[in-house]
């Protein structure tokens, strides 16, 4: 994850079944960034749940393995353009 400054526009969830090993660099991404998961389901997260998100996970019959990573969409001034930031890929087990 690289650090980068700029006006945080909008914070999007990827869930994933699948996890990229090592990471994928995309040219949309700032430099440094990797995109860790394939994004099966894309979660925008509202302005008003600064930065926490509550998800219910129901019940599964067996275990099933779940990657997530967050992506930040920085608006800057100079340029007047989009740039994109990745967290680090997380991990959870649901048994």
């Amino acid at each position: 994850m690289v650090s980068y400054s700029g006006s945080l526009a909008q914070q999007v969830l990827f869930l994933s079944a699948t996890k990229i090993d090592p990471g994928l660099k995309h040219p949309l991404l700032v430099s440094g960034c990797l995109l860790s998961v394939v994004p099966d389901l894309v979660l925008p997260l509202p302005a008003s749940a600064g930065g926490v998100l509550h998800l219910k996970v129901p019940a599964f019959p067996a275990k099933v393995t779940v990657y997530f990573q967050g992506l930040n969409d920085y608006f800057t001034t100079i340029g007047l353009t989009h740039d994109y930031q990745t967290s680090q890929g997380l991990q959870m087990d649901v048994s």
